[in-house]
């Protein structure tokens, strides 16, 4: 597997993810308003509850409330930040790099040497590096 090969195959694994996130809506947000902080799929009666639901409930004095709204905030503000939306749209920006990119034989490391858009491309396959498949010559 190449470099490029590598990279569909990644895309192709978000763009599902995504998408099956997005049964609802493809457009998350925060909604601090409530008792609870909570993820709301916009245009949908769906609710995750970062708090309640009876994962935590503040009933003991002792308990440190407030640290553990913000904490539950702060995750649910990250959760939110990669909202559907963003993942397919992210995913769509990197398919339009890789159309760009005259990739000479990915296989051929001296083809690779100098290669701007090779650059690029390992540059694109960092995240993944924890992936199975990824290839340690990849890591920049």
């Amino acid at each position: 597997m190449d470099v490029v090969e590598f990279l569909r195959a990644r895309l192709d694994e978000e763009e599902a993810t995504a998408k099956a996130a997005a049964v609802n809506s493809e457009t998350w947000r925060f909604d601090a308003s409530l008792a609870c902080p909570a993820i709301v799929a916009h245009g949908s009666e769906r609710w995750e509850s970062a708090l309640g639901s009876g994962v935590w409930e503040c009933d003991d004095p002792h308990d440190d409330c407030e640290e553990t709204r913000r904490e539950a905030r702060a995750e649910a503000e990250h959760i939110v930040y990669w909202d559907p939306e963003r993942i397919l749209a992210d995913v769509a920006a990197k398919r339009a790099v890789l159309r760009a990119c005259s990739v000479p034989d990915p296989h051929d490391p001296d083809d690779v040497d100098g290669c701007p858009e090779c650059t690029v491309l390992y540059a694109l396959v960092q995240p993944y590096r924890s992936h199975p498949d990824f290839d340690p010559e990849w890591w920049m």
